[in-house]
Protein backbone atom coordinates (compact mmCIF):
# COMPACT_ATOMS: atom_id res chain seq x y z
CA UNK A 1 0.00 0.00 0.00
CA UNK A 2 2.83 2.40 0.81
CA UNK A 3 4.50 1.68 -2.54
CA UNK A 4 1.22 2.32 -4.38
CA UNK A 5 0.69 5.61 -2.55
CA UNK A 6 4.23 6.69 -3.32
CA UNK A 7 3.81 5.82 -6.99
CA UNK A 8 0.61 7.88 -7.18
CA UNK A 9 2.35 10.80 -5.54
CA UNK A 10 5.24 10.60 -8.02
CA UNK A 11 2.75 10.50 -10.87
CA UNK A 12 1.00 13.63 -9.62
CA UNK A 13 4.31 15.43 -9.27
CA UNK A 14 5.27 14.38 -12.79
CA UNK A 15 2.01 15.78 -14.12
CA UNK A 16 2.67 19.06 -12.32
CA UNK A 17 6.20 19.17 -13.67
CA UNK A 18 4.86 18.82 -17.21
CA UNK A 19 2.43 21.69 -16.57
CA UNK A 20 5.34 23.73 -15.22
CA UNK A 21 7.30 23.17 -18.42
CA UNK A 22 4.30 24.34 -20.45
CA UNK A 23 3.81 27.42 -18.31
CA UNK A 24 4.25 29.80 -21.22
CA UNK A 25 1.47 28.21 -23.26
CA UNK A 26 -1.56 30.37 -24.19
CA UNK A 27 -3.77 28.74 -21.53
CA UNK A 28 -1.60 30.34 -18.84
CA UNK A 29 -3.26 33.71 -19.52
CA UNK A 30 -6.91 32.67 -19.58
CA UNK A 31 -8.98 33.51 -16.49
CA UNK A 32 -10.66 30.13 -16.00
CA UNK A 33 -10.11 26.83 -14.23
CA UNK A 34 -8.68 25.19 -17.32
CA UNK A 35 -5.36 26.72 -16.30
CA UNK A 36 -5.08 23.93 -13.71
CA UNK A 37 -4.87 20.16 -14.07
CA UNK A 38 -8.32 18.61 -13.87
CA UNK A 39 -7.49 16.41 -10.87
CA UNK A 40 -6.44 19.51 -8.88
CA UNK A 41 -9.64 21.38 -9.74
CA UNK A 42 -11.76 18.39 -8.72
CA UNK A 43 -9.90 18.03 -5.40
CA UNK A 44 -10.29 21.74 -4.59
CA UNK A 45 -13.98 21.73 -5.49
CA UNK A 46 -14.59 18.66 -3.39
CA UNK A 47 -12.76 20.05 -0.38
CA UNK A 48 -15.00 23.13 -0.42
CA UNK A 49 -18.27 21.30 -1.06
CA UNK A 50 -17.68 18.74 1.71
CA UNK A 51 -17.36 21.38 4.46
CA UNK A 52 -21.09 21.41 5.26
CA UNK A 53 -21.98 20.95 8.06
CA UNK A 54 -19.09 22.53 9.97
CA UNK A 55 -18.65 23.87 13.48
CA UNK A 56 -15.29 25.50 14.15
CA UNK A 57 -13.99 27.66 16.99
CA UNK A 58 -10.66 29.44 16.96
CA UNK A 59 -8.69 31.85 19.08
CA UNK A 60 -6.80 34.60 17.30
CA UNK A 61 -3.80 36.21 18.97
CA UNK A 62 -1.34 38.88 17.81
CA UNK A 63 2.16 39.70 18.92
CA UNK A 64 4.12 42.77 17.88
CA UNK A 65 7.58 42.45 16.40
CA UNK A 66 8.23 46.09 17.39
CA UNK A 67 7.74 48.01 20.65
CA UNK A 68 4.06 48.97 20.94
CA UNK A 69 4.59 52.72 20.54
CA UNK A 70 6.75 52.17 17.47
CA UNK A 71 4.28 49.69 16.00
CA UNK A 72 1.29 52.01 16.39
CA UNK A 73 3.26 54.86 14.87
CA UNK A 74 4.28 52.66 11.93
CA UNK A 75 0.74 51.57 11.18
CA UNK A 76 -0.49 55.16 11.74
CA UNK A 77 -2.64 54.43 14.75
CA UNK A 78 -2.78 55.72 18.33
CA UNK A 79 -3.32 53.93 21.66
CA UNK A 80 -6.71 55.66 21.93
CA UNK A 81 -7.90 53.94 18.76
CA UNK A 82 -6.06 50.63 18.87
CA UNK A 83 -5.88 49.96 22.59
CA UNK A 84 -7.08 46.40 21.99
CA UNK A 85 -5.09 45.70 18.82
CA UNK A 86 -3.01 42.97 20.45
CA UNK A 87 -5.85 41.63 22.59
CA UNK A 88 -7.03 38.08 21.80
CA UNK A 89 -10.38 37.28 20.24
CA UNK A 90 -12.44 34.13 19.85
CA UNK A 91 -14.71 33.19 16.94
CA UNK A 92 -17.20 30.37 16.63
CA UNK A 93 -18.49 29.77 13.10
CA UNK A 94 -21.17 27.23 12.19
CA UNK A 95 -21.99 26.57 8.53
CA UNK A 96 -24.70 24.34 7.11
CA UNK A 97 -26.40 24.32 3.70
CA UNK A 98 -25.94 28.02 2.97
CA UNK A 99 -26.75 29.19 6.52
CA UNK A 100 -24.25 30.37 9.12
CA UNK A 101 -24.02 31.34 12.77
CA UNK A 102 -21.14 33.63 13.78
CA UNK A 103 -20.19 34.45 17.38
CA UNK A 104 -17.39 36.90 18.07
CA UNK A 105 -15.94 37.73 21.48
CA UNK A 106 -13.11 40.20 21.90
CA UNK A 107 -11.36 42.41 24.44
CA UNK A 108 -11.27 46.20 24.45
CA UNK A 109 -10.74 49.03 26.90
CA UNK A 110 -13.73 50.56 28.70
CA UNK A 111 -14.55 54.12 27.66
CA UNK A 112 -14.85 57.48 29.38
CA UNK A 113 -18.64 58.09 29.56
CA UNK A 114 -18.51 61.78 28.61
CA UNK A 115 -16.16 61.58 25.63
CA UNK A 116 -16.47 57.93 24.60
CA UNK A 117 -12.67 57.63 24.37
CA UNK A 118 -11.02 54.36 25.50
CA UNK A 119 -9.46 54.42 28.94
CA UNK A 120 -6.11 53.03 27.85
CA UNK A 121 -4.83 52.42 31.38
CA UNK A 122 -7.88 50.39 32.46
CA UNK A 123 -8.12 46.62 32.27
CA UNK A 124 -9.51 45.07 29.10
CA UNK A 125 -13.21 44.14 29.11
CA UNK A 126 -14.76 41.29 27.15
CA UNK A 127 -17.51 42.02 24.63
CA UNK A 128 -19.65 39.82 22.38
CA UNK A 129 -21.68 39.97 19.20
CA UNK A 130 -23.36 37.30 17.10
CA UNK A 131 -24.80 37.05 13.61
CA UNK A 132 -26.92 34.64 11.62
CA UNK A 133 -27.69 34.40 7.93
CA UNK A 134 -30.50 32.20 6.67
CA UNK A 135 -33.22 32.31 4.00
CA UNK A 136 -32.04 35.64 2.60
CA UNK A 137 -32.17 37.47 5.96
CA UNK A 138 -29.24 38.71 8.05
CA UNK A 139 -29.50 38.98 11.85
CA UNK A 140 -26.99 40.90 14.00
CA UNK A 141 -27.25 40.73 17.77
CA UNK A 142 -25.65 42.40 20.77
CA UNK A 143 -26.37 40.22 23.82
CA UNK A 144 -25.24 43.07 26.11
CA UNK A 145 -22.83 40.88 28.05
CA UNK A 146 -19.57 42.39 29.27
CA UNK A 147 -17.04 39.80 30.45
CA UNK A 148 -19.92 37.33 30.68
CA UNK A 149 -22.11 39.61 32.85
CA UNK A 150 -25.50 40.78 31.52
CA UNK A 151 -25.71 44.60 31.38
CA UNK A 152 -29.08 45.75 30.12
CA UNK A 153 -31.39 44.61 27.38
CA UNK A 154 -30.14 42.74 24.33
CA UNK A 155 -30.50 44.24 20.83
CA UNK A 156 -31.18 42.43 17.56
CA UNK A 157 -31.20 43.86 14.04
CA UNK A 158 -33.01 42.02 11.25
CA UNK A 159 -32.71 42.94 7.58
CA UNK A 160 -33.12 41.37 4.15
CA UNK A 161 -29.72 40.70 2.61
CA UNK A 162 -30.90 42.67 -0.43
CA UNK A 163 -30.72 45.83 1.72
CA UNK A 164 -27.04 45.21 2.44
CA UNK A 165 -26.34 44.38 -1.20
CA UNK A 166 -27.98 47.64 -2.22
CA UNK A 167 -26.38 49.88 0.43
CA UNK A 168 -22.89 48.44 0.97
CA UNK A 169 -22.19 45.47 -1.31
CA UNK A 170 -18.43 45.31 -0.64
CA UNK A 171 -18.42 45.83 3.16
CA UNK A 172 -17.98 42.48 4.96
CA UNK A 173 -20.80 41.51 7.31
CA UNK A 174 -18.44 39.25 9.28
CA UNK A 175 -14.68 38.62 9.46
CA UNK A 176 -13.53 34.98 9.23
CA UNK A 177 -9.89 35.37 8.19
CA UNK A 178 -8.98 31.84 9.27
CA UNK A 179 -10.58 30.38 6.15
CA UNK A 180 -8.65 32.55 3.69
CA UNK A 181 -5.36 31.46 5.24
CA UNK A 182 -6.60 27.87 5.00
CA UNK A 183 -7.19 28.37 1.28
CA UNK A 184 -10.99 28.64 1.43
CA UNK A 185 -13.49 31.34 0.49
CA UNK A 186 -16.63 31.70 2.62
CA UNK A 187 -19.43 34.30 2.28
CA UNK A 188 -18.45 37.56 3.99
CA UNK A 189 -19.57 40.44 1.75
CA UNK A 190 -23.31 41.00 1.14
CA UNK A 191 -23.05 40.19 -2.56
CA UNK A 192 -21.66 36.76 -1.68
CA UNK A 193 -24.86 35.97 0.25
CA UNK A 194 -27.22 35.97 -2.73
CA UNK A 195 -26.09 32.42 -3.53
CA UNK A 196 -24.02 31.46 -0.46
CA UNK A 197 -21.47 28.71 -0.97
CA UNK A 198 -18.07 27.53 0.15
CA UNK A 199 -15.30 27.81 -2.42
CA UNK A 200 -11.62 27.19 -2.96
CA UNK A 201 -9.69 30.45 -2.70
CA UNK A 202 -7.50 29.30 -5.60
CA UNK A 203 -10.47 28.75 -7.91
CA UNK A 204 -12.24 31.88 -6.66
CA UNK A 205 -9.15 33.99 -7.40
CA UNK A 206 -9.02 32.64 -10.95
CA UNK A 207 -12.71 33.34 -11.53
CA UNK A 208 -12.14 36.90 -10.33
CA UNK A 209 -9.69 37.42 -13.18
CA UNK A 210 -6.44 36.05 -11.75
CA UNK A 211 -3.91 34.47 -14.12
CA UNK A 212 -1.99 31.33 -13.28
CA UNK A 213 1.62 32.26 -13.99
CA UNK A 214 3.43 29.34 -12.39
CA UNK A 215 2.85 25.68 -11.58
CA UNK A 216 5.47 23.42 -10.10
CA UNK A 217 6.66 21.22 -7.22
CA UNK A 218 8.33 22.52 -4.06
CA UNK A 219 9.07 21.15 -0.59
CA UNK A 220 7.52 22.99 2.39
CA UNK A 221 8.14 21.89 5.98
CA UNK A 222 9.39 18.51 4.76
CA UNK A 223 6.18 18.04 2.71
CA UNK A 224 6.23 17.74 -1.06
CA UNK A 225 3.80 20.40 -2.27
CA UNK A 226 2.55 21.65 -5.60
CA UNK A 227 2.77 25.42 -6.04
CA UNK A 228 0.20 27.55 -7.87
CA UNK A 229 1.04 31.22 -8.45
CA UNK A 230 -1.82 33.55 -9.34
CA UNK A 231 -1.42 37.17 -10.40
CA UNK A 232 -4.06 39.87 -10.60
CA UNK A 233 -3.92 43.60 -11.25
CA UNK A 234 -2.90 44.48 -7.69
CA UNK A 235 -1.30 41.39 -6.16
CA UNK A 236 0.54 38.13 -6.63
CA UNK A 237 -0.10 35.05 -4.51
CA UNK A 238 1.41 31.60 -4.17
CA UNK A 239 -0.57 28.66 -2.82
CA UNK A 240 1.36 25.60 -1.63
CA UNK A 241 -0.98 22.61 -1.95
CA UNK A 242 -0.17 19.29 -0.32
CA UNK A 243 -1.26 16.23 -2.38
CA UNK A 244 -0.97 14.07 0.75
CA UNK A 245 -3.74 16.24 2.28
CA UNK A 246 -5.93 16.14 -0.84
CA UNK A 247 -4.40 19.46 -1.96
CA UNK A 248 -5.15 21.38 1.23
CA UNK A 249 -3.31 24.72 1.48
CA UNK A 250 -0.20 24.26 3.61
CA UNK A 251 1.24 27.71 2.93
CA UNK A 252 0.10 30.97 1.30
CA UNK A 253 2.37 33.88 0.40
CA UNK A 254 1.23 37.20 -1.03
CA UNK A 255 3.11 40.11 -2.58
CA UNK A 256 2.14 43.48 -3.97
CA UNK A 257 1.94 43.71 -7.77
CA UNK A 258 5.48 45.13 -7.76
CA UNK A 259 6.74 42.04 -5.93
CA UNK A 260 7.08 43.37 -2.35
CA UNK A 261 6.22 40.78 0.34
CA UNK A 262 2.93 41.51 2.14
CA UNK A 263 2.47 38.41 4.32
CA UNK A 264 3.27 34.74 4.72
CA UNK A 265 0.84 32.29 6.30
CA UNK A 266 1.36 28.65 7.12
CA UNK A 267 -0.83 25.91 8.53
CA UNK A 268 0.09 22.91 10.68
CA UNK A 269 -1.46 20.11 12.73
CA UNK A 270 -3.92 19.21 9.95
CA UNK A 271 -6.95 17.07 10.76
CA UNK A 272 -9.40 15.26 8.50
CA UNK A 273 -12.61 17.13 9.27
CA UNK A 274 -15.11 14.65 7.93
CA UNK A 275 -13.05 11.45 7.67
CA UNK A 276 -13.49 11.76 3.90
CA UNK A 277 -10.27 13.59 3.04
CA UNK A 278 -11.11 17.24 3.80
CA UNK A 279 -8.17 18.58 5.80
CA UNK A 280 -8.04 21.78 7.87
CA UNK A 281 -5.14 23.13 9.98
CA UNK A 282 -5.57 23.45 13.74
CA UNK A 283 -2.83 26.08 13.84
CA UNK A 284 -2.08 28.94 11.43
CA UNK A 285 0.67 31.52 11.75
CA UNK A 286 0.68 34.72 9.70
CA UNK A 287 3.64 37.10 9.47
CA UNK A 288 2.50 40.55 8.33
CA UNK A 289 4.90 42.92 6.55
CA UNK A 290 2.13 45.48 6.02
CA UNK A 291 -1.17 46.30 7.69
CA UNK A 292 -4.72 47.24 6.73
CA UNK A 293 -4.15 50.88 7.63
CA UNK A 294 -0.98 51.20 5.51
CA UNK A 295 -1.85 49.13 2.39
CA UNK A 296 0.86 50.79 0.28
CA UNK A 297 3.67 50.41 2.83
CA UNK A 298 5.73 47.22 3.19
CA UNK A 299 8.52 46.51 5.67
CA UNK A 300 11.42 44.15 5.17
CA UNK A 301 10.90 42.61 8.62
CA UNK A 302 7.49 41.43 9.92
CA UNK A 303 5.38 43.92 11.88
CA UNK A 304 2.92 41.57 13.51
CA UNK A 305 2.67 37.84 14.05
CA UNK A 306 -0.93 36.62 14.02
CA UNK A 307 -1.92 33.11 15.07
CA UNK A 308 -5.15 31.13 14.82
CA UNK A 309 -5.57 28.11 17.11
CA UNK A 310 -8.58 25.87 16.57
CA UNK A 311 -10.18 24.63 19.79
CA UNK A 312 -13.29 23.00 18.28
CA UNK A 313 -13.80 21.25 14.96
CA UNK A 314 -16.95 19.23 14.30
CA UNK A 315 -18.68 17.88 11.18
CA UNK A 316 -21.96 16.66 12.72
CA UNK A 317 -25.32 18.15 11.63
CA UNK A 318 -26.28 21.42 13.34
CA UNK A 319 -29.70 21.87 14.97
CA UNK A 320 -31.82 24.44 13.12
CA UNK A 321 -32.47 26.24 16.43
CA UNK A 322 -28.88 27.52 16.28
CA UNK A 323 -29.83 29.69 13.29
CA UNK A 324 -32.91 31.20 15.00
CA UNK A 325 -31.66 34.19 17.01
CA UNK A 326 -35.09 35.82 17.37
CA UNK A 327 -36.49 32.90 19.33
CA UNK A 328 -33.70 32.24 21.78
CA UNK A 329 -32.27 34.12 24.76
CA UNK A 330 -31.46 36.90 25.24
CA UNK A 331 -33.38 38.20 22.19
CA UNK A 332 -36.73 36.65 23.18
CA UNK A 333 -36.55 37.83 26.79
CA UNK A 334 -38.70 40.74 28.04
CA UNK A 335 -37.19 44.12 27.24
CA UNK A 336 -35.05 42.94 24.32
CA UNK A 337 -34.96 45.57 21.55
CA UNK A 338 -35.68 44.37 18.01
CA UNK A 339 -35.15 46.45 14.84
CA UNK A 340 -36.84 44.56 12.02
CA UNK A 341 -36.42 45.70 8.41
CA UNK A 342 -38.54 42.81 7.13
CA UNK A 343 -41.83 44.09 8.64
CA UNK A 344 -44.47 45.74 6.45
CA UNK A 345 -43.81 49.45 6.08
CA UNK A 346 -40.20 49.23 7.29
CA UNK A 347 -38.65 50.56 4.04
CA UNK A 348 -40.60 53.81 4.46
CA UNK A 349 -39.29 54.43 7.98
CA UNK A 350 -36.31 56.83 8.47
CA UNK A 351 -34.00 54.02 9.56
CA UNK A 352 -35.43 51.45 7.19
CA UNK A 353 -36.75 49.29 10.02
CA UNK A 354 -39.48 49.14 12.68
CA UNK A 355 -38.44 48.85 16.31
CA UNK A 356 -40.21 47.26 19.25
CA UNK A 357 -39.45 45.67 22.60
CA UNK A 358 -40.24 42.09 23.58
CA UNK A 359 -43.13 42.29 26.09
CA UNK A 360 -43.14 40.67 29.52
CA UNK A 361 -45.89 38.27 28.41
CA UNK A 362 -44.68 36.12 25.47
CA UNK A 363 -48.29 35.69 24.36
CA UNK A 364 -48.42 39.44 23.65
CA UNK A 365 -45.44 39.48 21.26
CA UNK A 366 -47.58 39.43 18.10
CA UNK A 367 -49.69 42.27 19.52
CA UNK A 368 -46.54 44.29 20.26
CA UNK A 369 -45.31 43.81 16.67
CA UNK A 370 -48.69 44.76 15.21
CA UNK A 371 -48.81 47.86 17.39
CA UNK A 372 -45.31 48.87 16.24
CA UNK A 373 -46.30 48.46 12.58
CA UNK A 374 -49.51 50.43 13.18
CA UNK A 375 -47.64 53.31 14.83
CA UNK A 376 -45.23 53.37 11.89
CA UNK A 377 -48.22 53.71 9.54
CA UNK A 378 -49.57 56.76 11.38
CA UNK A 379 -47.85 60.11 10.58
CA UNK A 380 -46.72 61.97 13.65
CA UNK A 381 -46.00 58.81 15.63
CA UNK A 382 -42.53 57.69 14.46
CA UNK A 383 -40.86 54.86 16.30
CA UNK A 384 -37.30 55.10 17.63
CA UNK A 385 -35.06 53.46 15.03
CA UNK A 386 -32.14 51.13 15.47
CA UNK A 387 -29.66 51.06 12.61
CA UNK A 388 -27.94 47.79 11.74
CA UNK A 389 -24.32 48.60 11.14
CA UNK A 390 -22.56 46.62 8.40
CA UNK A 391 -19.01 45.55 9.24
CA UNK A 392 -16.30 47.84 7.84
CA UNK A 393 -14.00 46.88 4.96
CA UNK A 394 -10.75 45.15 5.98
CA UNK A 395 -8.55 48.14 5.14
CA UNK A 396 -10.37 50.39 7.66
CA UNK A 397 -11.00 47.72 10.28
CA UNK A 398 -8.57 48.97 12.93
CA UNK A 399 -9.87 52.55 12.81
CA UNK A 400 -13.54 51.68 12.73
CA UNK A 401 -13.37 48.96 15.38
CA UNK A 402 -12.03 51.47 17.88
CA UNK A 403 -14.60 54.09 17.00
CA UNK A 404 -17.45 51.57 16.86
CA UNK A 405 -16.56 50.06 20.23
CA UNK A 406 -16.38 53.51 21.78
CA UNK A 407 -19.82 54.38 20.41
CA UNK A 408 -21.37 51.07 21.49
CA UNK A 409 -19.95 51.22 25.01
CA UNK A 410 -20.92 54.87 25.48
CA UNK A 411 -24.41 54.01 24.27
CA UNK A 412 -24.63 51.12 26.71
CA UNK A 413 -23.80 53.42 29.61
CA UNK A 414 -26.51 55.82 28.53
CA UNK A 415 -29.05 53.02 28.16
CA UNK A 416 -28.28 51.62 31.59
CA UNK A 417 -29.06 54.99 33.14
CA UNK A 418 -32.51 54.99 31.53
CA UNK A 419 -35.17 53.20 33.52
CA UNK A 420 -38.14 53.73 31.23
CA UNK A 421 -39.09 54.23 27.60
CA UNK A 422 -37.57 53.28 24.29
CA UNK A 423 -33.86 53.41 23.53
CA UNK A 424 -32.31 56.52 21.95
CA UNK A 425 -33.29 57.29 18.35
CA UNK A 426 -30.07 56.08 16.72
CA UNK A 427 -29.02 52.79 18.24
CA UNK A 428 -26.33 51.12 16.15
CA UNK A 429 -25.87 47.41 16.62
Amino acid sequence: MMTSSRSLKQLLRSCFSLVWIGGTAPWAHAADQSQLPDYVVKALERNASELSPLTITWERRRSARLPEDELLSTIKRTPEIDSGLMAPECVQYRWQHGMYYFHWSWLARPVEPRTGRPLIHEALVGYESESVFKDGVYYKGDPMRDSGIQHGDASLGVMPITNAIRDAPTSPLIRIDYFAHAGLKMPEKPGEHSAPRTDSLVLYSIRQGGRVTMLGPETVDASDCEVIQIESEDRKAKFYLDPALNFATRRRVEWSRSGVLAFTSGGSDFVDVSDTGVWLPKHIEVLWHTWETIPDAFLEEPLICETFDVTELDHTPIALEVFDLKNKPPYNTPGARIADATLPGAPEEPGGNISYRVPADPDQLDDAIRAAVARADRPGEPLPQMQVRIWPPPWVLCTEVGILLACIIALRIAIRKRKKGFPPDSVRL
